[in-house]
């Protein structure tokens, strides 16, 4: 595993002072600043972290800020709402746990970060998306065993790890999704209660690489739009997997994992894909949309801070350690790697970010 050069450098193209953290406990502990979610988000400036102790909570709507929002991985039945945010403003919610509520996120155009955020209990956690310019989800669990799991419209997202689920799992009009290392699963096979489509597409497209994807009496990808799809993507379905409405190209694709990590633990990344292809991965800060000629997927990386990793014949790893400095909470890198062959040409895999908390 090679170190990452010039990885603490980055630090120094972000222009954000030390991140000021508050401490929200229900309970009024030490050190507590607020005892509800929805006053501190009020009162806190632009940019802040808030760490959320356990306890009850009601709902709250962080809208027209960026923060971070830390969650001791505690269960709440409330809504989350996200709203308005611009192209600089970043909110990340980690570690949410939700018995039953909604995330709506809708008209952001700064980046959604969802870490570990998941569904606990019979009805769990459903999704709502309309208008957001790039959600990256990682390590959640979306959905129950009824009703839809993930609801989106005009936005376009990154689902890493974990799983999607419901009686129609993703629904998907006019979006840009990719799914990697996910199961997204409609119905439930061992119950042989029957299901809608696992995928359902209203125009755009989405691309898989890895994971599963499961329906019962019905097909994993349904209504009109392009499906993307690696060939060790595995699927369960019946009668069909794919329905002859969607547009389908199978490929090998490369796709970037990435985990982030505490002050004074380590942040690992590494791209994978067709065997024996050239790969670079790359690391930068977190910026808009960029799309580049020849690539049909844009590049979230901000033009000026992007540097290669590593170079190699995939797989490529990186890791290194994170200096215990303060000034490096919250600061955010975007991993995103171009693979190339003879066979499958110049690709770009998706976008991963990693988090210094």
């Amino acid at each position: 595993m090679k170190s990452c050069r010039g990885v603490v450098l980055l630090a120094s193209f972000t222009s954000a002072a030390l991140a000021q953290t508050f401490i929200v406990d229900a309970a009024n502990g030490p050190g507590t600043n607020f005892t509800d979610i929805a006053a501190a988000v009020a009162a806190v400036p632009d940019g802040a972290v808030l760490e959320v102790r356990a306890g009850n909570y009601a709902s709250f709507t962080i809208a027209g800020k960026g923060l971070s929002v830390l969650f001791d991985y505690l269960a709440i039945a409330a809504d989350v709402v996200v709203t308005a945010s611009l192209p600089h403003q970043v909110v990340l919610l980690r570690g949410l746990q939700m018995s039953s509520g909604v995330v709506s996120l809708a008209n952001c155009q700064g980046m959604v970060l969802l870490d570990e955020c998941v569904g606990i209990g019979g009805t769990g956690l459903t999704l709502q998306a309309t208008g957001c310019d790039q959600l990256y989800a990682t390590q959640c669990r979306i959905g129950g065993p009824g009703g839809v799991g993930a609801v989106m419209h005009g936005s376009t997202a990154v689902f890493r790890g974990g799983e999607i689920r419901g009686f129609h799992a993703l629904q998907a009009t006019a979006c840009r999704i990719q799914l990697v290392e996910c199961s997204v699963a409609a119905g439930n096979m061992q119950s042989g209660s029957p299901s809608g489509p696992a995928i359902w597409l209203n125009g755009g497209d989405v691309r898989i690489v890895g994971g599963a994807c499961m329906a019962w009496q019905h097909p994993c990808i349904s209504g009109i739009g392009l499906a993307r799809i690696d060939p060790n993507v595995a699927f369960t379905q019946m009668p069909v997997i794919i329905e002859p409405t969607v547009q389908t190209i199978v490929a090998q694709m490369p796709a970037v994992i990435a985990f982030g990590g505490a002050l004074g633990s380590n942040v690992y990344a590494s791209i994978r894909g067709p065997i024996g292809e050239f790969g670079a991965l790359l690391v930068g800060l977190p910026g808009p949309q960029l799309p580049l000629p020849g690539f049909p997927d844009t590049f979230w990386l901000q033009p000026g801070t992007a540097v290669t990793s590593a170079l190699g014949v995939l797989p490529v790893n990186v890791s290194y350690a994170i200096p215990n400095a303060p000034v490096l909470r919250g600061l955010r890198l975007v991993w995103q790697g171009v693979s190339y062959g003879a066979t499958n040409g110049l690709q770009a895999s998706n976008p991963a970010i990693t988090t210094h908390w």
